[in-house]
């Protein structure tokens, strides 16, 4: 409590999400890829894993249950036995009082049967990233001598499918593939979706320009084609989860619009996330902002696994300016935004990459990922949008 107080933070953690990069290695080169690094084979030492989870539990950031996900570069590409140490390291570390649900972030290319049991062993939660049917997924998702990599994708999806593993999907949305709603609805009900997530493409870290970024019509189009993927999911006698319309749904029925309340959520609320690199650095609100620099605050890293305590670097003038300038963004959408209260604030990674600074308000990514979802459903309920409305 007393560094809380120290720091002037409504409140610290506790952790949701703890994320690794295991390795910045990708084995496949996405066009509109954010990371650096991606031909760099390092490869996290297991002891950073033990050391960080249990500096976490003494500093009582973990004091709730929580999520490790595996991200960035391609997890897979490291062996199934590097994981399994590394889980065995944190179920020793952590309190069984709190519960930990593991995830992976993947391109599917490498699944097997040996990764499938591994997987249904340890309940560990998959997030795959595959754009849609052939012609949307290969201009995108490519190699690096750029071929396509949907048929390796789906045999990938395929072996998930017979060992009984749920297949939950993450779609990078490009202006072309808005074109194609029905295309997309499709291609997801016919190879057994369970979930599916639309990150829409934006501005973020070593992916400079956005499909969308010149475009006075993206929020529109982006808003028909969530419209119409969530008629045709809902006319479904078993619709699958939409990530979007989920959240937008529930925001609608639960925020309160025009809120004058400072909201912090998992990619605000300080140590809510917290990302640890392949070297141990950490870092935390959106993940992303650990490969990031920026001419105003330098990078994002707040210290090392092995020398620093997480909770004193929320003392250093680097960490006040960040989180300040921060809070100080998030004022400016609570004033300025009619969103504010279904939308608590945006991310800080997309502020970065497209204002260069955290003291700012709407951003691209607000208009395309959290505005025309929200849009979507009212339109669908046949209720005025909220610039129409007008904050009270």
């Amino acid at each position: 409590m007393n560094q809380i107080k120290k720091t002037g933070i409504p409140e610290i953690g506790p952790l949701e999400l703890l994320i690794f990069q295991g390795t910045p290695f990708c084995n496949i080169d996405c066009s509109y890829c954010y990371l650096p690094d991606r031909l760099d084979t390092r490869k996290m030492d297991l002891d950073i894993i033990d050391c960080a989870v249990h500096k976490l539990v003494k500093e009582k950031i973990i004091r709730d249950d929580f999520t490790v996900l595996w991200h960035a570069g391609e997890p897979l590409v490291l062996p199934v036995d590097y994981y399994e140490k590394a889980v065995r390291i944190i179920r020793r570390a952590v309190p069984k009082r709190y519960a930990t649900k593991f995830s992976f972030q993947t391109n599917a290319t490498l699944i097997n049967d040996h990764w499938c049991t591994f997987f249904k062993k340890y309940d560990v939660e998959l997030g795959v990233s595959v754009d849609g049917p052939a012609f949307i997924h290969d201009r995108s998702r490519v190699t690096r001598s750029g071929q396509g990599t949907f048929l390796k994708v789906m045999r990938g999806i395929e072996t998930m499918q017979r060992h009984g593993l749920r297949l939950n999907i993450i779609s990078v949305v490009t202006d072309y593939s808005c074109q194609f709603p029905e295309a997309m609805f499709e291609f997801y009900r016919d190879i057994g979706a369970n979930s599916v997530s639309f990150n829409m493409e934006e501005v973020e870290g070593q992916n400079t320009s956005s499909s969308f970024s010149d475009s006075p019509t993206a929020q529109s189009s982006v808003r028909r084609f969530l419209e119409a993927v969530f008629e045709l999911n809902l006319l479904q006698d078993e619709p699958f989860q939409i990530r979007e319309f989920d959240w937008a749904s529930e925001s609608l029925a639960t925020g309160e619009l025009g809120s004058r309340d400072l909201f912090f959520t998992q990619m605000t609320g300080p140590f809510k996330t917290i990302t640890i690199n392949t070297e141990g650095d950490f870092s935390t609100f959106s993940p992303e902002l650990i490969s990031q620099r920026s001419a105003l605050y330098g990078d994002f890293v707040l210290g090392n696994v092995w020398q620093d305590s997480f909770m004193q670097a929320l003392s250093t003038k680097k960490f006040r300016h960040i989180f300040r300038d921060l809070v100080k963004g998030l004022k400016k959408c609570m004033r300025n935004c009619a969103y504010y209260g279904l939308c608590p604030g945006g991310i800080p990674s997309s502020r970065i990459s497209e204002k260069q600074t955290l003291d700012t308000d709407e951003t691209q990514y607000c208009r395309l990922s959290l505005q025309a979802p929200l849009d979507a459903v009212l339109e669908l309920a046949g209720e005025p949008e909220p610039d129409a409305i007008g904050k009270p």
